[in-house]
């Protein structure tokens, strides 16, 4: 049997949102896919990352504007092929 559920972890156990049809005691095998982090999470990691430019605010402002440029210009061809 096969049941998708959603919980937190809480040091060694896992929380589940809703409960189960099966018994307590019932031996199960998890598979744990862990949901994305929330932005500033990604951007607390991030500037953890870049050490020196960790206080620089004008990072936010350059990946913005990467991101935007990602969406707007769309695809560019990369020869592969090409001398390097």
């Amino acid at each position: 049997m096969v049941v998708k559920c959603f919980g937190v972890i809480h040091g060694k156990v896992i929380e589940l949102r809703q409960g189960t049809i099966l018994p307590d005691g019932t031996s199960v095998t998890v598979h744990i896919e862990a949901d994305g982090l929330p932005l500033e999470d990604r951007r607390g990691r991030m500037r953890a990352l870049c050490g020196s430019w960790a206080q620089d605010d004008s990072l936010d402002e350059a990946f913005t504007d990467i991101a935007r440029d990602r969406t707007t210009r769309g695809h560019r061809e990369v020869d592969l092929n090409g001398a390097s």
